[in-house]
């Protein structure tokens, strides 16, 4: 779960990510695919829905700050399930409009039934994608975040700023799992310890037995 912290921030960030309002800022919105090395090519938008589309994008990214290229992919997943339940959302509204009986629900208008019917499937199928891709990111997300703070001290890991760390990433599981693995290792550390002062000391080596008399006097003669 995300924290307090990072919420806040994340809002903060969608706030001041709007999408792109005047001509430049738009021509380079269109060029984010190559600065992300993702493509929105495949992506369908028809004629007027490129600012919803750069608006659900920018949403997006200062949501889930993605980083790399790999994360880079899965976040292009999320982003095409949730432009195309946006798209679902845009055709049961034309949908409605299209039957001109405005006071009543197209769901009981048997002449737009299966229109509606295959719209909303198309909804299932996108939120399904979208919340398995999200599942995805949010595990890459953490494993690239435990091996971070596994690398620095425990002061330093909790001083760092939540804020960026998007809000699928669990700040609270991914340290809560390396403050268990730092006690087992503390515990075999303890019992590797004990097992060394239990073990017994070398064996002192017995002098080597004197010669008999006889021995010598063979010797001697």
């Amino acid at each position: 779960m995300a924290t307090e912290k990072q919420i806040a921030a994340n809002r903060e960030n969608a706030k001041s990510s709007t999408g792109p309002r005047t001509d430049a800022g738009k021509a380079a919105s269109s060029s984010n695919a190559l600065k992300h090395g993702l493509a929105t090519r495949g992506i369908i938008k028809s004629q007027g829905q490129q600012d919803a589309f750069d608006l659900v994008e920018s949403d997006l990214r200062g949501t889930l700050l993605p980083e790399g290229p790999l994360q880079e992919l899965i976040f292009k997943r999320v982003l095409i399930g949730a432009w195309n339940l946006y798209r679902c959302g845009e055709c049961e509204v034309a949908l409605y409009n299209s039957t001109g009986a405005t006071r009543v629900d197209p769901l009981v208008i048997s002449d737009v039934e299966p229109v509606y019917a295959r719209v909303r499937k198309y909804a299932r199928e996108s939120e399904n994608s979208l919340y398995k891709a999200m599942r995805e990111l949010a595990k890459l997300q953490e494993e690239a975040q435990y091996r971070k703070e596994a690398n620095q001290p425990v002061e330093q890991a909790e001083q760092e700023d939540d804020s960026q760390v998007s809000q699928i990433c669990s700040l609270q599981r991914i340290r809560k799992n390396l403050a268990l693995e730092r006690r087992n290792e503390a515990k075999l550390g303890v019992i590797a310890g004990k097992k060394q002062s239990n073990e017994p000391a070398d064996r002192i080596e017995a002098d080597p037995p004197l010669e008999s008399a006889a021995s010598i006097v063979r010797a001697a003669a």
